[in-house]
C-alpha cells in the first residue's frame, strides 16, 4: 500500500481533495468509517494455497515415481528435498503476506456523498484528524466564508481508475 500526501482543504465554496473538486452546496453528508481489512478470508486463503501447495507437491512426486523418472534412493530423496523446499517456501512467502495484513495498523477513510454518489475520499491513520475535516467540512457548508487547508498522508489503496474528461489515463495500478 502506498501513500501520497495530499492538500485537503476550502477555498471559495469548493471542497479541494488533491486535485479533485467538491462544490460545497452538492456535498449531502460528511463521515469516517473504519477500512476494515478482511482478516477471515486471508486466513481462509492461506489455508487454501496451503492445501493447494502440499497437493501439487505430492502430485509431483507421485507423477516422478510412476513416471519411472525416480529409479533409486538417492534420486527419490533428492525429489522429495526439492519439491518440499520449493513448496516450502512458497508457503512461507504465503505467510508473510498473511501476517503482514494481521498486523496493518487501522485506517479510517474519509466519506464524502453527494446527490450523485458517494467517494471516499481520503484513507489516514490520523482518525482525530478526520473527525476534524468532517466538523470544518459542516463547518463550511453554513458558512461561505470558511476556508481551511491540512496536508494529510493518503493511503492509496488498490487500483486507481481516471475515466474523466481528457486525462483519462483508465487504470493505473499501485
Amino acid at each position: 500500500m502506498k501513500t501520497e500526501r495530499i492538500e485537503v482543504g476550502v477555498r471559495q465554496r469548493v471542497l479541494w481533495i488533491g486535485s479533485e473538486a467538491y462544490p460545497l452546496s452538492n456535498i449531502s453528508r460528511v463521515s469516517t468509517a473504519d477500512v476494515v481489512y478482511r482478516k477471515g478470508a486471508a486466513v481462509g486463503r492461506f489455508i487454501a494455497h496451503t492445501f493447494f501447495w502440499l497437493l501439487l507437491g505430492v502430485i509431483v512426486l507421485v507423477g516422478l515415481f510412476v513416471g519411472g523418472v525416480l529409479q533409486t534412493d538417492d534420486q527419490t530423496d533428492l525429489a522429495i528435498k526439492a519439491v518440499g523446499g520449493l513448496v516450502g517456501v512458497l508457503i512461507l512467502v504465503r505467510l508473510v503476506m498473511l501476517l503482514a495484513l494481521l498486523s496493518r495498523r487501522s485506517l479510517w477513510a474519509l466519506i464524502i456523498e453527494t446527490a450523485g454518489a458517494t467517494h471516499r475520499a481520503v484513507i489516514s491513520g490520523d482518525r482525530a484528524l478526520l473527525n476534524t475535516l468532517v466538523a470544518e467540512i459542516v463547518a463550511a457548508i453554513n458558512n461561505p466564508a470558511a476556508t481551511f487547508s491540512h496536508t494529510i498522508t493518503n493511503f492509496v489503496m488498490g487500483d486507481q481508475y481516471n475515466q474523466l474528461g481528457r486525462n483519462s489515463v483508465g487504470r493505473v495500478s499501485s
